[in-house]
């Protein structure tokens, strides 16, 4: 069922076209908005584009709506989103007292299957009216959406634990969707919102005479009330109350929800069936993937290593240990940690090189990195469970594939690194942390003058504890310096970009593909900077001593795409432009 916008937002929006909604992207704001994202423009000339279907990119802006206790209404096929008016405060002054209300409306437009827009505007308006005069059925709307109390908000969000044998079972890290969903039954049903909260009284202003506690969402499915939207009230006649502006912090809060999200990490579950070989003597896999968009990032330069990286020297003291916190599925940074290593064995360095794989895998690491790197090779080492995995994480990707190449091209060079898989299978939370720690542990025990690199995800190398999805989350960071050992622990800063992530989607089902990917202040680098390390002068809120200056980053897909998947490679959404 069709619906248009109520009759006072048409005049607003101008002319009856929601066009006019563009002409006020910073126009009305009366000072100069934050940037969406570190490095974005705090005066954008062009519309954000998320890699999220449309529904996927409303949902999360009904959740941040919800979070500041805006219910919000679909209308218009679907992609556009009106709230309930709310009483902000009052005034009084003379024989007049003025009501301050606020709503919100959402425009969403899809560009492509994974590509929308959403443009959100923040109404305000003013209501009148003399000591004694009864408030008009907008106002007591106002009160009642003011007053209520979201007795289920403790609940809503939360995803509940599956059967035996559910995904959940296997999320080793990364799972506050508490913080990123809400919990509907069916989000979107022919533009009837079915939800477990109580009604509420005259939603949408003019839409008839309901009351607390009655089904006010049913009656948008029957088509006696397709027009409720043009019935305009005395209340929605005085447009001219009201002052609509784009609200750019709301946006970046939806920027935050949806594109910098800790991505999911699975340590157990289900596995594809090995892949069949290829025919002897083809050329190996690892050449191809090299050779994707343009070749592996900072591999351009004299020497073996590639591009230098700057600001090593106070890590290539003997026995340092640095910890790298990345973003999963990224091409940038192993690449870049794999110069950093083989710089640091050229200075005469037995580099120890930490990768964030299931300690079962070593063996096949080994063997690898002593072979010819035949495709027979690749296939031997690719047959392990890990990289077969379902769902595929951004541990598993062809840019960890290509650096154990480049490892094994070194080793054979005479450079010293030996790749080490620290991670633990069907373990999760704290005791996967201390499981990992102890495995470097061992290795920095046993080797005291090596230098030992650690890459891994960056909530795993902090050197302070808590999580968004735990307070009592101890990473293994932390852990190490617990234990006396004194480290470098950096974050990837780096510019908006792409990456391959595993989510939770509306439907609360994991999804992993690629995502759009949004620095944070702290973590920022321009396009085109040269990759080098930055060291703060003391640690961190985070919990980093610096950073590892990346640049812009592209995705890079797991080495084997699940059979099972959805997407195939020539389907895979491509990244942000801008």
């Amino acid at each position: 069922m069709t619906r248009t916008p109520p009759r006072h937002l048409r005049t607003w929006l101008g002319a009856g076209s929601l066009a006019g909604a563009l002409l006020l992207l910073p126009a009305g704001c009366a000072t100069t908005p934050e940037p969406l994202y570190a490095g974005a423009e705090s005066q954008p000339h062009t519309e954000h584009v998320f890699l999220y279907p449309l529904p996927e990119a409303l949902y999360a802006v009904r959740a941040v709506l919800a979070n500041h206790d805006f219910d919000s209404e679909p209308f218009k096929d679907g992609t556009q989103l009106l709230t309930r008016w709310r009483l902000e405060g009052r005034g009084m002054g003379g024989y007049t007292n003025t009501m301050y209300l606020r709503r919100y409306y959402v425009q969403g437009i899809a560009l492509g299957p994974y590509h929308s827009v959403v443009r959100i505007f923040r109404i305000d308006r003013q209501e009148h009216f003399t000591p004694g005069q009864l408030p008009s059925d907008l106002l007591y709307t106002a009160q009642l959406a003011n007053s209520e109390h979201n007795d289920h908000d403790s609940e809503e969000g939360k995803i509940p634990e599956a059967a035996s044998g559910g995904w959940r079972r296997y999320v080793a890290t990364g799972l506050e969707t508490n913080q990123r969903h809400l919990q509907d039954k069916e989000p979107y049903d022919d533009g009837v919102v079915k939800r477990e909260r109580r009604g509420v009284a005259n939603v949408g202003g003019g839409s008839g005479t309901n009351y607390v506690g009655g089904p006010t969402r049913e009656l948008m499915a029957d088509e006696r009330f397709a027009g409720q939207y043009d019935m305009s009230s005395q209340d929605e006649l005085r447009g001219a109350n009201e002052r609509g502006v784009r609200d750019r912090d709301v946006e970046k809060e939806v920027v935050e929800r949806l594109e910098q999200f800790a991505s999911l990490e699975f340590t157990g579950g289900a596995y594809d069936v090995p892949q069949s070989h290829a025919h002897p003597g083809a050329v190996p896999m690892t050449r191809d993937w090299e050779l994707e968009d343009g070749g592996t990032p900072f591999s351009a330069g004299e020497g073996p290593c590639g591009q230098p990286i700057g600001g090593l020297g106070p890590l290539s003291t003997p026995g340092a240990t640095v910890l790298v916190g990345e973003q999963l599925g990224t091409r940038e940074t192993p690449a870049a940690v794999g110069n950093m290593a083989c710089e640091l064995a050229q200075v005469g360095r037995h580099v120890l090189l930490g990768l964030s794989l299931p300690h079962e895998e070593q063996r096949a690491l080994d063997t690898y990195v002593q072979s010819a790197g035949t495709n027979e090779d690749v296939e031997q080492l690719l047959t392990g469970s890990f990289w077969r995995q379902v769902p595929r994480d951004g541990r598993s990707s062809r840019a960890l594939v290509v650096l154990l190449e480049r490892v094994r091209r070194w080793r054979a060079a005479g450079l010293d690194i030996r790749p080490i898989a620290y991670d633990a299978s069907d373990t999760k939370g704290n005791a996967r942390e201390e499981a990992m720690a102890s495995v470097l542990l061992a290795h920095r025990r046993a080797s005291p003058q090596a230098t030992l690199l650690v890459l891994g995800g960056n909530y795993h190398v902090r050197s302070t504890y808590g999580a968004p999805w735990s307070r009592t989350f101890q990473p293994l960071g932390y852990r190490l310096a617990q234990k006396g050992v004194a480290h470098y622990s950096l974050d990837t800063a780096f510019a908006r970009g792409s990456r391959w992530a595993c989510g939770v989607n509306r439907r609360n089902e994991p999804e992993c593909r690629v995502y759009a990917t949004s620095p944070s202040e702290e973590s920022y680098s321009p396009p085109g900077r040269a990759p080098s390390v930055e060291l703060f002068k003391k640690l961190s809120h985070a919990g980093f001593h610096g950073v590892l200056h990346v640049g812009k980053i592209t995705p890079s897909i797991p080495a084997l795409l699940p059979r099972a998947s959805l997407l195939s490679q020539a389907e895979l959404p491509k990244g942000p432009t801008q």
